[in-house]
């Protein structure tokens, strides 16, 4: 597990890598630091969590500083670089009809980040973890390829939990394959294989899917469908309708 840090003072950044590096379920620490966070400031907290606990320290940027505060982050001993805290924005409230401001998340972020992961795996030999707009395996896919060791992701695991094993799976490589001629039942987008086992098991102790049940006897409705439709259009409409 890796735990994310909030960045506040050196105090309590000391403090909170300390009493972690005990931690045996924690493996790594996430330093988040604020947007509007000094050089000199992310260096010397970075440092201060690196400096008491022997696990990895992965800094988190700030979405518009990342370029600038990666080197003080590398500096400061950080074993990774998170790329990037969501960016902030602002909207009109259409509850309150009053403008606010807060994170931004969605795929709207992706082309920005997926830039900004790029320019900064081109720069350092740091590892990068890409993060920003992931909502298919296609997009953690695309973060890999423009460098980045790893992804995150979060604001789809709120409407599709489901999604994060879909992807973690399909950069595994243990996606199923669809076999040619297969079934809705049979397979879909992101199926493991033990999915594909229970299945296979279902249909072979006679367990049909609930849908399956609406083709029996499809082929006489659509004989019947057609020879109605043959007298409709040669003007027998009296004699259907009876």
């Amino acid at each position: 597990m890796i735990l994310h840090l909030v960045a506040t003072n050196l105090e309590q950044i000391r403090k909170a890598a300390d009493i972690l590096d005990g931690e045996e379920s924690v493996d790594a620490l996430e330093l988040g630091l604020a947007d509007d966070i000094a050089w000199d400031d992310a260096r010397r907290f970075v440092q201060a969590a690196t400096d008491c606990t022997e696990k990895p320290v992965l800094a988190r940027l700030p979405f518009h500083e990342a370029n600038d505060l990666a080197d003080a982050a590398i500096e400061g001993g950080a074993g990774a670089l998170v790329v990037a805290a969501p960016p902030r924005g602002t909207a009109r409230d259409p509850i309150s009809g009053r403008l606010v401001s807060g994170r931004v998340y969605g795929p709207v972020v992706k082309p920005l980040a997926l830039r900004m992961v790029g320019q900064l795996a081109r720069r350092f030999d740091i590892p990068v973890i890409g993060s920003g707009g992931i909502h298919s395996p296609q997009d953690a896919r695309d973060f890999l390829e423009a460098g980045a060791r790893a992804v995150q992701v979060d604001s789809v695991t709120w409407i599709q939990p489901k999604l994060l094993e879909v992807i973690a799976r399909d950069l595994g490589g243990w996606v199923v394959t669809k076999a040619a001629g297969a079934f809705p039942d049979e397979w879909h987008p992101g199926m493991g294989d033990t999915e594909q086992r229970e299945r296979q098991k279902r249909r072979s102790r006679g367990v049909v899917a609930p849908h399956l049940f609406a083709l029996e006897g499809l082929e006489e409705r659509i004989e019947r469908f057609g020879a109605l439709h043959r007298r409709l259009l040669a003007g027998e409409i009296g004699e259907i309708a009876n």
